[in-house]
């Protein structure tokens, strides 16, 4: 008789609990999203709220093992998770509204440009070198002076220094070549 190997276990096991998964999504899927849609009215949002408690259960496992009715747990998870959508959605939509209603169209579109160019800027400073990044973060950001980053990284006063010239050098040069490419 051939003795199995562990990876060859594993991937049998793995592939139980996949079928296992995709047979328990198939028969509750259709039920929670309609659950779901009765709270949020949205059946776009519902599917990703259903999906969304499939990939928590299937993220861990060992909770199958402690739940005793599997119906009644993904029913009140999707409606908790419905709950929480709504409750981040009616947050997000009054921040929109305060801010349309207590700002001109001219002031509305400085903040999405100036949220554009932050988001540019952080993928800028996301392409130092790490530990130019951490210095220039803690300089520019939490406002250390070099001497207090020297001490917090342990590195010369110098060092600190020269990271802050190179990652100001590399900012200017990407941030004036990315504003180039839009202009």
């Amino acid at each position: 008789m051939k003795k199995l190997n562990k990876e060859h276990i594993v991937s049998q096991i793995s592939a139980e609990k996949e079928s296992a998964f995709e047979q328990l999504f198939k028969e509750h899927y259709p039920r929670l999203v309609s659950i779901s849609n009765k709270i949020i009215g949205d059946i776009d949002d519902s599917k990703d709220c259903a999906q969304a408690v499939f990939v928590k259960l299937f993220e861990s496992e060992e909770k199958l093992e402690n739940i005793n009715n599997l119906k009644a747990y993904l029913n009140r998870a999707v409606i908790n998770t419905s709950i929480n959508f709504n409750k981040k959605k009616s947050k997000t939509i009054g921040f929109v509204t305060n801010v349309l209603n207590s700002t001109s169209i001219s002031q509305f579109r400085d903040l999405i440009e100036e949220s554009e160019e932050e988001s540019k800027t952080w993928k800028v400073i996301n392409e130092l070198p790490p530990q130019s990044k951490k210095v220039f973060i803690m300089s520019r950001f939490q406002d250390l002076s070099n001497q207090e980053i020297s001490i917090k990284l342990n590195i010369s006063k110098r060092t600190v220094e020269t990271h802050i010239s190179k990652s100001l050098k590399f900012l200017r040069g990407k941030l004036l070549y990315l504003c180039a490419l839009f202009i």
